[in-house]
């Protein structure tokens, strides 16, 4: 058949009949050995060596099948989880851009909060001063009322002691 070679290249081969595969197991890939085959036809040879890799593919797919399945269900779950991560990527950039402008204004509170501390250690010490002076000023207006008395004793001594003085 001409287009024997064309059918064997595009064979499904992950489309293989089960009883089919498990007659050229029990009857033919222990009878087909392919260095007794090419002594009688290369092309015997070559279709029993085709043969044989469609069972081993068979025997091999059987293993890697659930395993690529496995790897697939994997890498969804690889491509959901990196979905999410980027996600929270991003949220924990908006978290850190807030947090950054909430430290520039805790810096600038504590700059603040020292500068009214310097005032209010500025302002203490006006006001002791302040009632240092008017402790003091307290202490001179006692001693200005008592000049002032004297001098209303003087005053009212004065026509005399001017008259006195005169004579």
């Amino acid at each position: 058949d001409a287009t024997l070679l064309n059918q064997l290249i595009h064979y499904d081969k992950d489309d293989m009949n089960e009883s089919t595969l498990n007659l050229i197991r029990e009857k033919y890939i222990a009878q087909l050995d392919p260095e007794k085959l090419i002594k009688v036809s290369k092309a015997a040879t070559g279709l029993c060596l085709w043969v044989r890799a469609m069972e081993c593919y068979d025997r091999i797919i059987r293993i890697v099948k659930p395993k690529q399945y496995l790897l697939d269900i994997a890498n969804d779950t690889l491509y959901e989880s990196r979905n999410k991560l980027d996600i929270k990527k991003d949220e924990l950039k908006v978290i850190e851009k807030d947090l950054l402008l909430l430290e520039k204004k805790k810096n600038k509170s504590v700059s603040k909060l020292k500068d009214l501390k310097l005032d209010e250690d500025l302002c203490r010490l006006k006001l002791i001063r302040a009632e240092e002076i008017l402790l003091s000023l307290g202490n001179e207006n006692d001693r200005w009322r008592s000049e002032v008395d004297y001098c209303l004793q003087c005053e009212s001594k004065l026509p005399g002691d001017v008259l006195i003085a005169s004579l």
